[in-house]
């Protein structure tokens, strides 16, 4: 929690926490009006709601399931302008890189 703190406090905001012991705790986190404006794509994973700036997001698309094939052994893959790619559901890969 220091290093978001220094982050935050960085960019003029605030992080607050309110914990109550048998509880739990909150954490909320205060930015400058000016930084949470910003262009981006609403993304739901399970229950939770990202916001990805789109100036980070290189190519947004929704297969089809013809574009979508089983490889036995492999797992699923996507098709797209003619060429194969692994197809992990989001859940999945954000779950994998929040770590």
């Amino acid at each position: 929690m220091d290093v978001v703190q220094r982050n935050i406090a960085e960019m003029k905001g605030q992080v607050e926490i309110e914990s109550i012991p048998g509880e739990g705790t909150t954490i909320g986190l205060r930015l400058p009006l000016t930084l949470a404006i910003l262009d981006g794509m609403t993304l739901r994973v399970g229950e939770e709601i990202f916001i990805l700036p789109l100036t980070r997001i290189i190519e947004s698309l929704q297969p089809v399931a013809e574009q979508l094939k089983t490889v036995s052994g492999q797992g699923r893959v996507v098709q797209i302008r003619g060429e194969y790619y692994p197809y992990l559901p989001y859940i999945k890969f954000f779950i994998s890189n929040l770590k």
